[in-house]
């Protein structure tokens, strides 16, 4: 407590402090530099809210007593506490240069008040300690605590805003490129509360693209002709606009459309978030068999990805896939006549198609060698009943009527133009070649005979005793086809794919007169009378499965002889009484 010599001065000094803190809330302008110690470091503080004074007021000389706190009050009744936004009036130092017992140090500055805070000193002297410049005011008390005679109303001072995780300035702004998220800004690249990442002042997901499908199927198309449009639909999953999509076939078979309202056009359609656009793809096969594909889309935002594409190409009615998607034309749709009339038993063929060598019962050994267009008659006559020739059409060979023949095979090395007797005279009917020529297979009533020596020699093989009218080789000589037929006889056709060791029956029954192969046996081409009787007219039928099964082709006629080419895409047959025919096309 203060001395009895101060008492009188303790009242005046406390008011004089509690009305100096009164004009410091009123406003801004008045100096409490002049509030200096009277005796002794005699310091007033600013605190808080301003609900009270601090209690370090001291005399001079006497020991530190805390004082009571004094309420603030006004002519209307005490002064409700600070709840406002506050403000600090006094950021600086207050520190003051003793003066001596009696004068105290000047206080510090603030930028908002001059000198916001009086200096203090100590009893013995030296440097003053200035005062706890924390007191602050909020933005509704400084205008309700105005000084009398001072009616300018003070400026309100604004909460921040727009920083990360503070609230959205006016309009929803947040500084630094930030997003207003929920009144709550968040720095840029930071995740938003809605899970996107703050972008150019957005919170919304970026731009990603996806497709409704993962694949298109279309259904079997005639190759050189198109479809119907299948469409699939691109999707902007997120809310971001994405960059200008580009979309990309890989197969040209498969190609997207564009012209119709909501298109994807590739390069220039960019999608707004959850839009959507559309890909139609029209299949054009231009080979038979499976087609694949895919159309890939991207974009620059919105990723990319792709749709798998798959159809089947498929050849016009009278086209086949000649095994390597190509359409040719049907075997036996169109055949040409050539040659003239006669009694044509057999015929055979190089493995280009273009030399034929073809023979008749009682007359000579005719060759061409433009496949067809012109014959040229070599050997002698003789009552001929089959002719066989290699790959090539050099090595020939040709067997002569068991009845009215001389029965034996003969051969040529020089494309016809000279023959040898070879072997034993059979009752031999039919003949064939491998592609070297050296490899032989020969037939007429009774069994199956094979030659690896170009007939000088023959061995009989396992079928079983028939009526074997024609014969056909591979080109290797392992694979062989063989048929049972003649007049009043009927049969099926055999083949074998060991050389002639073991034969499995195949077809139906008929009366075969001819049979051919390709060079690897698979293709196969027979004809035959259309009785038992014989000289009757049949038809040409074709295989692509070994003789598993066969389908009919060409037109009626008795036909004699038929061979193939090594591919079995070239075709021709004789009749006997009547024409020789060649047909271009995959056999069936």
């Amino acid at each position: 407590m203060p001395s009895a010599r101060h008492n009188s001065l303790w009242s005046a000094r406390h008011l004089f402090a509690l009305s100096s803190v009164l004009s410091l809330v009123g406003c801004y302008d008045l100096s409490l530099s002049n509030y200096a110690g009277v005796d002794g470091g005699q310091d007033a503080e600013i605190v808080g809210d301003l609900s009270s004074v601090v209690n370090d007021y001291d005399s001079g000389g006497g020991a530190n007593v805390a004082e009571t706190a004094v309420p603030l009050s006004d002519s209307s009744g005490p002064i409700a506490p600070d709840v406002g936004s506050d403000v600090p009036l006094d950021s600086g130092t207050d520190t003051g240069t003793d003066g001596g017992a009696g004068t105290g140090g000047a206080g510090g500055m603030d930028a908002l008040v001059p000198n916001g805070g009086a200096g203090g000193t100590t009893d013995a002297g030296g440097v003053g300690t200035g005062m706890a410049d924390a007191a602050k005011l909020s933005d509704a008390a400084v205008d309700a605590w105005n000084t009398p005679g001072d009616t300018a109303p003070e400026a309100p001072v604004a909460a921040a805003c727009g920083g990360p995780s503070e609230p959205c300035c006016a309009g929803g702004a947040c500084t630094a490129g930030g997003c207003c998220a929920g009144n709550t800004c968040v720095a840029s690249g930071a995740t938003c509360p809605s899970g996107g990442t703050c972008a150019a002042g957005s919170c919304a997901s970026p731009a990603s693209l996806s497709a409704s499908v993962l694949s298109l199927e279309f259904d079997p198309f005639v190759v050189g002709q198109s479809s119907n449009v299948v469409s699939f639909t691109i999707m902007n999953t997120g809310q971001r606009t994405s960059g200008a999509i580009t979309v990309s076939p890989d197969n040209a078979e498969f190609a997207v459309q564009s012209g119709s309202a909501g298109d994807c056009l590739s390069g220039s359609t960019a999608l707004a978030g959850n839009a959507a656009c559309t890909v139609r793809v029209v299949f054009s096969p231009t080979l038979a068999g499976a087609r694949t594909g895919t159309v890939t889309f991207s974009a620059t935002p919105g990723g990319s990805a792709s749709v798998s594409m798959s159809g089947t190409g498929v050849c016009p009615a009278d086209q086949l896939d000649d095994g390597t998607g190509a359409c040719v034309p049907m075997v036996g749709v169109i055949w040409t006549q050539t040659g003239k009339s006669n009694y044509w038993t057999s015929v055979a063929s190089s493995a280009d198609g273009t030399k034929l060598v073809a023979v008749t019962n009682g007359d000579y050994i005719y060759a061409s060698v433009d496949a067809g267009a012109t014959w040229t008659e070599t050997g002698t006559s003789n009552a001929w009943t089959s002719v066989a020739s290699s790959a090539d059409g050099t090595k020939l060979v040709a067997v002569s009527h068991y009845l009215v023949g001389d029965h034996y095979i003969y051969t040529s090395v020089d494309a016809g133009a000279t023959w040898t007797q070879r072997g034993t005279p059979l009752g031999w009917w039919a003949v064939a070649s491998a592609a070297d020529g050296t490899k032989l297979v020969a037939a007429g009533y009774g069994y199956i005979y094979t030659s690896v020596d170009s007939g000088a020699t023959w061995k009989q093989q396992g079928a079983t005793p028939q009526y074997w009218w024609a014969v056909a080789s591979s080109s290797d000589g392992t694979k062989l086809v063989a048929a049972v037929g003649g007049v009043g006889a009927s049969g099926y056709i055999y083949t074998s794919g060991d050389s002639g060791a073991t034969w499995t029956q195949r077809g139906t029954s008929q009366n075969w007169k001819s049979v051919a192969s390709s060079s690897d046996g698979t293709e196969l081409v027979a004809a035959g009378y259309g009785s038992s009787s014989g000289n009757t007219p049949g038809y040409i039928y074709t295989s692509v499965d070994s003789g598993v099964t066969w389908t009919q082709r060409g037109t009626s006629q008795i036909w004699s002889a038929v061979a193939s080419s090594s591919n079995g895409t070239k075709l021709v047959a004789v009749a006997s009484g009547g024409y020789i025919y060649t047909s271009t096309g995959f056999v069936p």
